[in-house]
């Protein structure tokens, strides 16, 4: 991070929030490692090491692993090389992977570092700082900690039952003041330390200004998308009151077209969250294989016959997910099928952890869980159908509860296939039509049992915490 951009924070923090992305997150973001007690000493040195929390989200975990890994496992789309991918689609993966392990690791080195922000920040002096920026960093630091835990949940943890003892092995201290052996928290107790992360970062986080940037906005909207994957009690109508909240006041905007959406990208005021690539990584991306624009254009096998039953193909958006194109770096003589929405030629492929359109379709699926009207369920999917050009939902297609459940999940799979785990937490939510169960099964032959659905705890963690308990044995 260069002197310059370190002394305007300091001095000025109405430049900052008003700065463009490139200019906040200037050539090379910071190293994440940068946040001991001795780092951070005043608002220049909190925002240093704020900056190499959210460095972390440059790891391929959070990146193109982040988008392909739940699609592969949904069985709505094909990844042919490795046996990475062929344990993705077994539902089977191995405690002592590479894979596996680098999950844990860096999820647990970016809540490590957001603890550190969190717990050095906290000790300064309110003096230091302009306004309230100590509060709105503590905040941002908390959002990023919540975005880990709920990475891990995810992954590791029996997210489907909240009644589960197999939860998160959540961590909130700085790991030089914090002993190794832990227990992991129940599902019910993981759920509450995430919403209360995320709840300090609604109360007190900055306003939207960029996607790079944590902000209230943000932190409601993946509160809303957590309420959803819990779906206890009042969740469901929970979710749809808190998304209509951002689409009001989150400061976020819908783009005129779904087109706008991937032209503009990081400028979109519709991506809710994102993550910074500098020009130094992403100029390389022809030569990495991990990189997003080699795992979504053709490398690995990624096939246009994805989202078997969704209709995809005979949707409006359906161009704009998908091309065959020339792709020189993998072939000169042989298209390629491009995931067009997320494929940047120059190599600086976005990944949107979150967009507006989502809180539409979690307003839409919360309100239909909840017991809302046919009418004010389709409302909100025709916002995305009519914007996409394509045609407006009536009451009489969706005048039975698996005629309207379906049109929900035909809309998520269409409108935010591979942006981020969207398609899995769908299939696993919705029933089956045929059999009644989860929707997996439906694509993924492999899904036989729910203890499928968690990766096992790496072994490193087994070895090197006693009091860490392993996932039940499939």
């Amino acid at each position: 991070m260069k002197y310059s951009f370190i002394k305007i924070v300091i001095t000025i923090w109405a430049a900052y929030v008003c700065c463009s992305c490139d200019s906040l997150f200037e050539n090379e973001l910071p190293k994440h490692d940068l946040t001991a007690e001795n780092a951070i000493v005043d608002e220049a040195s909190s925002e240093t090491a704020l900056l190499g929390v959210y460095s972390f989200l440059g790891e391929r975990v959070f990146d193109s692993y982040y988008i392909a890994d739940n699609a592969v496992r949904s069985g709505l789309v094909t990844w042919t090389t490795g046996t990475y991918a062929e344990a993705l689609t077994l539902l089977r993966l191995a405690a002592d992977g590479l894979e596996v392990r680098d999950k844990w690791s860096y999820a647990y080195q970016m809540i490590n570092a957001a603890n550190n922000v969190i717990y050095y920040v906290d000790k300064l002096s309110d003096s230091k700082f302009w306004g309230n920026r100590k509060k709105e960093i503590i905040a941002e630091a908390r959002f990023m900690r919540a975005f880990g835990h709920m990475f891990l949940m995810k992954y590791f943890a029996y997210f489907w039952d909240v009644n589960s003892p197999y939860g998160v092995l959540i961590r909130t201290e700085p790991a030089s003041l914090a002993v190794n052996a832990k227990a992991r928290m129940t599902m019910r107790d993981s759920y509450n330390q995430i919403i209360e992360d995320l709840d300090y970062a609604i109360e007190n986080g900055p306003d939207y200004t960029n996607c790079f940037q944590a902000s209230k906005g943000a932190a409601m909207a993946f509160k809303a998308n957590l309420l959803m994957i819990r779906g206890e009690g009042d969740d469901y109508a929970n979710a749809a009151k808190l998304a209509q909240d951002v689409i009001d006041h989150g400061g976020f905007q819908m783009e005129e077209t779904f087109t706008d959406v991937f032209t503009k990208d990081y400028s979109s005021k519709e991506v809710i969250f994102s993550r910074f690539l500098s020009s130094t990584v992403y100029k390389q991306a022809d030569n990495k294989s991990e990189s997003v624009k080699r795992m979504f254009g053709g490398t690995i096998g990624y096939t246009a016959y994805i989202y078997m039953g969704s209709g995809l193909n005979k949707d409006k958006r359906f161009s704009q997910t998908l091309q065959n194109i020339i792709y020189e770096a993998v072939s000169e003589d042989r298209k390629q099928w491009v995931w067009s929405k997320i494929w940047r030629e120059d190599g600086n492929c976005p990944v949107f952890y979150m967009r507006l359109a989502q809180m539409y379709l979690i307003k839409a699926e919360g309100l239909a869980r909840s017991g809302a009207s046919v009418k004010d369920v389709i409302e909100e999917l025709n916002v995305l159908r009519r914007r996409s050009g394509n045609t407006a939902l009536t009451e009489a297609d969706c005048d039975t509860e698996d005629k309207l459940m379906t049109a929900i999940y035909k809309e998520i799979l269409c409108e935010v296939c591979c942006e981020n785990d969207s398609e899995w937490f769908t299939v696993i939510r919705f029933k089956s039509t045929k059999s009644g169960g989860r929707k997996l099964a439906d694509f993924n032959i492999n899904y036989q049992d729910d203890g499928m659905l968690a990766f096992p705890i790496p072994m490193g963690e087994l070895q090197n915490n006693p009091d860490m308990e392993d996932n039940p044995e499939i």
